[in-house]
């Protein structure tokens, strides 16, 4: 397995991570427990960070690629924002969360 296929696997894996912790503790909210607010708050850290490398680690992006990232960035931290409201105890959560899954299927469905 090359390298790059190894770092691949690994962005893929924590990727992952952030969105199954960002489901239980979205879907743990309802049932009024503090710690699924911190698992969602997690997940949404995790995939900030992540979105944030991978920004970062892009070595001379295209136009298209630029705006994709910026996209992605700017749509990562849209969970953020709902885990605050979360805590904050404002429905917007979920308004927010619908949002990020709206654009996040249609640019993964643009991009094929």
């Amino acid at each position: 397995m090359s390298d790059l296929s190894l770092k691949n696997k690994i962005i893929q894996n924590i990727y992952v991570i952030a969105f199954v912790c960002l489901l239980i503790g979205s879907l743990g909210h309802f049932f009024e427990q503090k710690i699924f607010k911190f698992i969602f708050a997690f997940g949404a850290l995790i995939l900030v960070l992540n979105h944030s490398w991978v920004m970062y680690k892009t070595k001379q992006p295209d136009f298209r690629q630029k705006r994709l990232l910026r996209i992605n960035m700017f749509l990562s931290l849209l969970p953020a924002v709902a885990a605050y409201s979360m805590f904050d105890g404002t429905t917007l959560w979920v308004v927010l969360l619908l949002i990020y899954a709206l654009v996040t299927v249609m640019l993964s469905l643009r991009n094929k």
